[in-house]
């Protein structure tokens, strides 16, 4: 992985709220980590690669998508492809979303932002 993505994802992405996130690569490298049980990191790598693929099939149809948000049982999903393919995910705890949502869009600003 690239040098400055590893370290932003080194100050960034362990906080509280966050229970799960990854990153995925053009080259399809995925590097995930989870906070909870219930996201075992080779699952969420093909949770990354899923959701690149729904992401093309909404571009096929005329419809770009590069920052998607879904509410699921136990919380928020957060995905973001850059530019240059890297693609962000990142799972929140719905019981501190207000201010995970404030800290993620602007992990998300930052993370589209970055120089990798």
């Amino acid at each position: 992985m690239y040098e400055a993505l590893q370290q932003w994802i080194g100050r960034n992405l362990r906080q509280p709220g966050i229970k799960a996130f990854g990153v995925r690569l053009p080259d399809k490298t995925c590097f995930s980590h989870s906070f909870a049980p219930e996201f075992e990191e080779k699952s969420l790598d093909e949770t990354w690669h899923n959701l690149i693929d729904v992401a093309n099939a909404l571009l096929l149809h005329k419809i770009p998508a590069t920052r998607l948000r879904w509410t699921y049982g136990s919380g928020y999903l957060h995905f973001v492809i850059r530019h240059d393919g890297i693609a962000l995910g990142l799972f929140s705890d719905p019981s501190e979303e207000a201010s995970v949502i404030e800290g993620d869009e602007r992990l998300l600003e930052e993370f589209m932002g970055l120089d990798a």
